[in-house]
Formats: C-alpha cells, sequence, structure tokens
C-alpha cells in the first residue's frame, strides 16, 4: 500500500493519471474489498487538490441486474441523503500516515417502489457505512467505486436496500442509481454529477442503471415488477442477503 503505479494505458479510453496501488478491506454495507485503479482530477467536495481515487469493489452480493434485484434487494426506494459522518482510520493507518476514512451514511427513504415477499419492514431512515476519503499525512482525496455514486448530501437516489447479516445497505455497487430531478441517471456518480447523455458516453451507465436510462421511478417499478428472481433462492427468503446469496449458490454447506 502507498506504491504508485502507472495506470496511463488502461484500455477503458477514460482519462486515467496514476494510481495508490493497493486493496483494502471495507467494513462497507454491499461490500467486501476494494482495489484500487485510478486517481482521476476533479475529484468531489473536500479534495485538498481536485483529485479522485476511484477502486473497483468486491461485492458480498450480485447487484446488477433485475434479476440480482428482486431475488436478493429487501426492498427499493428513493432516498435523499439527509446525514454523513466520516469514520476513524485504523490504528495502523494512523500509525503508517495513509488509508481509507470511512463515512456513516443516513438516507431518507422517499418513495418506496417495490419490496420483496416477507421482506423486513422499511424504516423511514437507514444509516449504513459507504466509502469516503483515502488519505496520506494531512492530505485527503475522495475515493469513489466505479461506475457507482458515493451517496453525498444534496442528492437523490434509488436504492436496493438489502438487510446483511451486519444491518442495512445498498445491495451492493450496482445497487444505487442516481436519481436527481426524477431521472435515473441524472445526478451524482463517481463523485461527478452527471447528465444522462454524460453517463452514457463515459460508460456510467451500465446494468439496470443504463437498462433505464433517463426513465423515472415509475418505470423502474414496473421493470421490478416482471423480473423473475432465482427460483434457487426461495427457500432462504427469511435469511439475511449474504446469506440467501450463499446458500442459493451454494458457496457454504
Amino acid at each position: 500500500m502507498g506504491t504508485t503505479q502507472d495506470l496511463s494505458a488502461r484500455p477503458s479510453g477514460r482519462p486515467v493519471l496514476t494510481a495508490v496501488a493497493g486493496t483494502f478491506a471495507l467494513a462497507v454495507a454491499g461490500i467486501a474489498a476494494v482495489a484500487v485503479v485510478s486517481v482521476w482530477p476533479g475529484g468531489g467536495p473536500g479534495d485538498a487538490d481536485g483529485s479522485q481515487i476511484t477502486a473497483a469493489g468486491d461485492e458480498r452480493v450480485p447487484s446488477w441486474t433485475g434479476t440480482d434485484w428482486v431475488t436478493y434487494a429487501d426492498h427499493v426506494a428513493v432516498v435523499n441523503v439527509a446525514g454523513e459522518t466520516d469514520l476513524a482510520p485504523s490504528a495502523e493507518e494512523r500509525e503508517i500516515g495513509e488509508g481509507l476514512i470511512g463515512r456513516t451514511v443516513r438516507v431518507e427513504i422517499t418513495e418506496p417502489l417495490w419490496s420483496r415477499e416477507h421482506a423486513p419492514a422499511l424504516p423511514d431512515e437507514v444509516e449504513f457505512t459507504a466509502v469516503g476519503w483515502f488519505f496520506e499525512g494531512e492530505r485527503r482525496r475522495a475515493f469513489a467505486v466505479e461506475s457507482s455514486p458515493r451517496l453525498e448530501l444534496g442528492h437523490s437516489y434509488i436504492i436496493a436496500l438489502a438487510r446483511f447479516s451486519d444491518g442495512w445497505g445498498p445491495l451492493g455497487t450496482g445497487g444505487v442509481l442516481p436519481y436527481d430531478e426524477g431521472v435515473i441517471g441524472n445526478g451524482e456518480s463517481e463523485g461527478r454529477v452527471l447528465t444522462p447523455a454524460e453517463a452514457l458516453e463515459q460508460g456510467q451507465a451500465i446494468g439496470l442503471e443504463e437498462d433505464l436510462l433517463g426513465h423515472d421511478a415509475g418505470e423502474l417499478a414496473g421493470y421490478l415488477a416482471e423480473a423473475v428472481p432465482d427460483p434457487r433462492a426461495e427457500p432462504y427468503g427469511h435469511l439475511p442477503a449474504d446469506v440467501r446469496f450463499e446458500r442459493t449458490t451454494g458457496t457454504i454447506g
């Protein structure tokens, strides 16, 4: 952790500078770990130098398709980010002078769109951990997961919410859609505010977001009503999403 790697030849076609190399275990809802891939100019709020670090996420459960959502999410809702609090880095990170600063994010449920049968009740507010910042000494840069919103104050989103073994959170990196002004794909993603056209052009709209880009929450609700869950998951509907996935896919006994 802390070495610099040249990623200028990365084949995505997007402007890449350098990356702080490393894989980090995260206590973030829906994500097990991230691998840093790039540093971008023009990052999110609070940056000392306007740059942002982007990482690829290792999801706890799949989250990119309608089948993923109706199999492993408990509820889908429109939310507003109502509050955030920075979390302290680990003692080891403080000692070496670099690492991750996570956030606790609080979202208000403004419009429920879909609920799984027998799902636990949806609260009025949900609080969970999210990515925040990468720090080196006194300098910190916004930290984001590829093709996924950071969840920032002042923005609206559609979230596929799941109850995991350790509490509520977004289903995964594909379980959060920008939704400013009532338009899917419009708003904050990776710390940048994009229109649906910009999201498509820059490769930000993938999976379910690409399918419904430019549409509204009502059309998403209709889409989910027709989506078919994985039938293997039916016996495990009473279990938290992460355990349900493990049982459904046979990754545990």
